[in-house]
């Protein structure tokens, strides 16, 4: 996995987005191609795979059941849509 040089890659999305949408870039290939700069590779470990599986399944899975009442009446309030 790569690391970009900017934490804030949800803005970096949006230009890019718009450089393209607007014709600033030919293409989205090439907005990303010339706006991202990688700092750093991160490469996962496959010794944590197990530890992370077992995380997901033992202990967020259960939260997510506990939580979700919760996040329908969230939905309902902000009138999110259902997805």
């Amino acid at each position: 996995m790569f690391m970009g040089k900017t934490h804030e890659t949800s803005g970096l999305g949006a230009a890019m987005v718009t450089a393209a949408g607007l014709g600033l870039h030919p293409s989205f290939e090439f907005a990303i191609a010339n706006m991202v700069n990688y700092g750093s590779v991160f490469k996962p470990n496959s010794k944590n795979a197990a530890i992370y599986r077992k995380i997901y399944n033992g202990i967020y899975q259960k939260m997510y059941r506990s939580l979700k009442p919760f996040y329908e009446e969230i939905r309902e309030i902000t009138g999110y849509p259902e997805i």
